[in-house]
């Protein structure tokens, strides 16, 4: 029951999955390895808030971009390179950590004795 419960709710997921009982699997990280899996892609659309929070982020940088020049316009744009920056560093830790914690807890599933919680914190 649970299983199909999960494949209804992550299809693209479950495509990489054998079934119970099937046989081993394989391909999951070399399809992972060439880009074919994308972690970050949510398995519903975007909210009408996030949207609309990019689209307003979006209009006020060309705006700016555009009404500015000079030291103003490359102070600008200097900062929103060193935002993207930090974004991605704090994307990448995000992700890190995230798959860290999957592992442990797939860990905690077949290895419980071997999980020190105190010394992952």
């Amino acid at each position: 029951m649970w299983y199909i419960l999960l494949k209804k709710l992550y299809p693209k997921v479950f495509a990489y999955l054998p079934l119970i009982g099937g046989t081993p699997m394989t391909g999951f990280i070399e399809e992972f390895f060439y880009g074919n899996l994308d972690p970050q892609a949510s398995a519903k659309p975007q909210s009408k808030f996030m949207r609309k929070c990019l689209q307003t982020l979006s209009d006020r940088e060309t705006f700016l971009t555009d009404a500015l020049t000079g030291t103003e316009k490359k102070q600008f744009l200097d900062y929103i390179n060193a935002w993207s920056g930090l974004n991605g560093e704090t994307a990448l830790d995000c992700f890190t950590n995230g798959f860290r914690l999957g592992a442990m807890f797939t860990m905690d599933t077949f290895f419980p004795a071997l999980v020190d919680f105190e010394k992952s914190k």
